[in-house]
C-alpha cells in the first residue's frame, strides 16, 4: 500500500511537468511548415489577460490555468522577408507566445530591440509552432538553404 501511495504522489508531481512540455521540432520541419519567414526587430513586449486588457506588472505570469499571454510587437526589417505566401507582408506584427509556458513579463524584457528571424504561419502571421519559431540571425544562411530545398521539392 505504501508503494502505491508513493507512486501516486510521484505521478501527481510529475504530470504537471508534462502538461507544458512540447516535442522539439527540427529547424527543417519548422521551415517546411512556415508560410512566412521574416527578419524582425522586437520593439516592445507586452502581456494581455484573457479579456485582451494589458498587464503592466513585470512579475505577472503565464502558464497552465492562466489566461495571460506575452506578446512581441515586431517590425519587419528592410529586406527582411525571406519568404511569404501573402500578397503583402505587414510592416508591423504582434506575435503571441504560447500561454502554457511558465514565464513572467519581466523575464522577456531582454528581448527588446533584438533582431531575430520568426517562422510564422497563416493569414494572421502566427507562430508556426509553440517553441522554436524565434531563431537567431546567425541561422539565416541555414534557413535560406532550407527554403531553397523546400522550393525545389515543391516543383
Amino acid at each position: 500500500m505504501k508503494k502505491f501511495l508513493f507512486a501516486a504522489l510521484v505521478s501527481l508531481l510529475i504530470i504537471p511537468t508534462y502538461a507544458t512540455k512540447i516535442m522539439p521540432k527540427k529547424l527543417s520541419e519548422l521551415v517546411k511548415e512556415s508560410d512566412h519567414v521574416l527578419i524582425v526587430k522586437i520593439e516592445k513586449i507586452t502581456m494581455i489577460d484573457g479579456n485582451g486588457k494589458e498587464i503592466k506588472n513585470l512579475d505577472a505570469r503565464t502558464g497552465p490555468g492562466l489566461k495571460n499571454q506575452i506578446q512581441y510587437h515586431v517590425v519587419v526589417e528592410k529586406n527582411g522577408v525571406l519568404k511569404t505566401n501573402a500578397k503583402k507582408s505587414p510592416q508591423k506584427l504582434i506575435v503571441g507566445l504560447w500561454r502554457m509556458w511558465h514565464s513572467s513579463l519581466g523575464s522577456h524584457q531582454d528581448m527588446k530591440d533584438k533582431k531575430v528571424i520568426m517562422l510564422l504561419k497563416g493569414k494572421n502571421f502566427e507562430r508556426v509552432y509553440h517553441g522554436g519559431f524565434i531563431r537567431n540571425l546567425d541561422e539565416k544562411k541555414k534557413i535560406e538553404q532550407l527554403l531553397v530545398q523546400k522550393n525545389k521539392a515543391q516543383k
